[in-house]
């Protein structure tokens, strides 16, 4: 079962990103979207703030992000 959800997962990011080449017009507009990702997990990682001043449920999700600086 774990074999086949990240297959499936892999399958559906591949398709993401195939698409989303197909149409854009030009890099800018391919490069939006992996970099998407990083942002939002640098933010939500504790680089701009410490993880011990979260509520103890977010600080067990930040653990979880691989971009978290604790």
């Amino acid at each position: 079962m774990i074999l086949a959800a990240g297959l499936l997962t892999s399958v559906i990011f591949a398709l993401g990103g195939f698409l989303n080449a197909l149409f854009a017009k030009n890099f800018d507009q391919v490069n939006w979207i992996p970099n998407l990702h990083p942002d939002t997990a640098h933010y939500f990682g504790g680089v701009f703030y410490s993880i011990t001043l979260l509520p103890a449920w977010a600080q067990q999700v930040s653990y979880v992000n691989p971009s978290c600086t604790w």
